[in-house]
């Protein structure tokens, strides 16, 4: 097999050492402990043994290798397990009550601000039954943020079926745009949508069109207008408030792609537009587009791809909620069984068998055609905007939202998995990082999506989660609810009802068998000189970033972290608490001298505690 990676390192690793290397001892800024504690080491408690690693890529290689070699489905063939996903997204801006929480600046998008109910415990003696999640939806940008159609910088003479891909974008952009409009109309706001009165082709292609809100003084347009790098102000001049129609053009839309047989190019240009207001990703690169005549009329159909217009609503849910698209995307490459501390030891192993000597993406496109996202992962490669995509995926983290996960019933994190250890005195790490998620009111939810490795006792852990132990704390159910400017929570539609989740149970988060039988399991070379290839360290850094800000996320919050399991003396919990992968990296107090920090007098805060508790005596 070849192991060869075409792994490069990211910008800001480019300075910055690996946090393995063998090369050059890495240190932190954190104060106590010697040289030696500071320096992070194959098998220390904290890093996985070479073995380990490379047991786990492995792992990743052979199920990535054998999902690109099945044959591969048309790209429609994925819309109906994508519509079954969608079954419980809510429909975008639908009946909002009086006094929503929406607010933006003159040169900022119109954000709305909605809550996320999550039902965590039957326990009636729990006062953390329910645990709320805020979330942002874009409803509007302003004049300078309208995405703008950025030219191919091909050399490749223009196909017709790229022009024509150009123009089937362009025309969902009015259709989603059109739907907009609709939507706010019939929600009480000031929403208009403005033509030239020309064809339906003619005013897609010449993006002789706009639609915009106006609250106040202030405007904003339509998030999924896609328009020309340059606008001519002198176009506008004879556009015209319109009508909007979004079931004519798509009908329009759906006849032409049907006839020319571009349902491929249909379902790109959907997922092109609905990606318009990712925060992650560049706007997409596309040829000129091809001028259409009206076709004559369609005697071919496709039931499946006009059932589509049907769930628009919810797809520009997704698309207007921050980070939801992308963590669904990136959720198809992410396994709950494996730590954080391995999680580089995966993405290397998927590079390898996925994009290595593969420039135009085409193993990739085969292994995630099945998902039910796999029309909007053709969209990123077609559109060069893969390589940012990738970038969080196998070099950073992967973005995380919860709440389109839970709406789609999408695992994207280890805090929508129920991980148990069967012993009374020990709790795995992966629960007790879970309830102190679930039963702190603002506690964020952690960057690192794979679970933290290793287990604790009981003892060890902090009395507010110790209080909620016995409580099963594990998602249940939920609902959505808007949040109106008073800050009450009210239900986003009066019929709703609790959504109940499938439970995900999952045994604790491991290291991987080694197959010490597989030739190809471990490369023995490696193993005899005991050091790692560039491919392998720059993977390492994955995991220790994911590691860090998990560990320090919950050293945060719980004030404090002790490495206890149970099989070490106090030494060696002491030695992993200076790791670098666990060490927090904003501690300085290294410049001040521990008996030079000034402590409080306690009995003076007794005595000042007592006197503010104390009655008065004139009361």
């Amino acid at each position: 097999m070849d192991k060869t990676s075409t792994r490069q390192p990211l910008p800001d690793q480019a300075s910055r050492g690996p946090p393995n290397s063998d090369s050059e001892s890495n240190t932190s800024t954190s104060s106590g402990g010697s040289e030696d504690d500071k320096k992070a080491s194959s098998g220390d408690g904290i890093c996985p043994t070479l073995e380990e690693f490379d047991a786990c890529r492995q792992m990743s290689y052979d199920a990535w290798k054998l999902a690109a070699l099945s044959c591969t489905p048309k790209l429609s063939s994925s819309i109906d397990i994508s519509l079954d996903k969608l079954s419980n997204v809510p429909r975008f801006y639908h009946n909002p009550p009086q006094n929503i929480h929406v607010g933006g600046r003159s040169k900022s998008p119109l954000i709305l601000k909605l809550s996320f109910q999550l039902e965590t415990t039957h326990d009636d003696s729990c006062d953390r039954r329910w645990k709320s999640i805020d979330y942002l939806q874009c409803i509007g940008f302003p004049l300078s943020m309208i995405p703008k159609l950025r030219p191919s910088d091909s050399v490749i003479p223009s196909s017709p079926r790229a022009g024509y891909l150009t123009s089937i974008t362009l025309a969902w952009s009015y259709i989603i745009s059109c739907r907009w409009v609709e939507i706010l109309q019939s929600a009480g706001e000031t929403c208009v949508l403005y033509s030239k009165d020309i064809g339906f082709w003619e005013r897609v292609t010449q993006s002789c069109w706009s639609a915009q809100i106006t609250r106040g003084k202030k405007g904003w347009f339509c998030p999924w207008m896609l328009q020309p790098e340059t606008i001519d102000n002198d176009q506008r001049s004879d556009w015209v408030q319109t009508p909007p129609d979004s079931a004519l053009a798509f009908d329009i839309l759906l006849e032409f792609c049907t006839s020319e047989q571009l349902e491929d190019e249909f379902l790109i240009g959907f997922a092109t537009v609905l990606l318009l207001t990712s925060r992650n990703m560049p706007l997409p690169k596309m040829e000129p587009p091809t001028n259409i005549s009206r076709p004559v009329a369609n005697t071919r159909s496709n039931p499946k791809l006009s059932k589509l217009f049907e769930y628009l609503d919810k797809y520009m849910t997704l698309s207007a909620t921050q980070d939801a698209l992308e963590s669904l995307l990136c959720s198809t490459f992410f396994d709950p069984k494996i730590p954080c501390n391995l999680i580089g030891a995966v993405s290397l192993g998927i590079e390898q068998a996925l994009l290595n000597n593969d420039a135009k993406y085409n193993t990739l496109i085969k292994a995630v055609n099945r998902s039910p996202f796999g029309f909007i992962w053709s969209a990123v490669i077609h559109n060069s905007q893969i390589t940012s995509l990738l970038k969080l995926l196998l070099g950073q983290l992967p973005p995380i939202c919860l709440v389109a996960g839970f709406w789609t019933n999408t695992i994207q994190s280890f805090l929508q998995v129920t991980y148990h250890l069967q012993h009374p005195d020990l709790i795995s790490r992966a629960e007790e990082f879970a309830i102190s998620f679930f039963c702190r009111d603002n506690k964020s939810v952690p960057w690192t999506p794979s679970p933290p490795f290793g287990r604790t006792h009981v003892g060890n852990l902090s009395l507010h989660i110790r209080s909620h132990y016995q409580h099963n704390h594990k998602p249940r159910s939920w609902t959505n609810r808007w949040i109106l400017r008073s800050g009450e929570k009210v239900l986003i539609n009066s019929a709703d009802v609790e959504v109940t989740i499938s439970s995900t149970e999952q045994i604790p988060p491991s290291i991987p068998c080694l197959h010490h039988n597989h030739t190809d399991s471990v490369d023995e070379e490696l193993l005899s000189i005991g050091r790692k290839p560039a491919n392998y360290q720059l993977a390492e850094e994955q995991s220790w970033i994911a590691t860090s800000r998990l560990f320090n996320w919950h050293r945060y919050y719980d004030d404090g972290l002790w490495l206890d399991d149970g099989t070490h003396n106090i030494e060696h919990i002491r030695h992993l608490l200076q790791h670098p992968w666990i060490v927090d990296p904003f501690d300085d107090d290294e410049s001040i001298p521990l008996d030079k920090v000034e402590r409080p007098n306690p009995r003076e805060s007794i005595l000042e505690w007592i006197a503010q508790v104390t009655p008065s005596p004139d009361i």
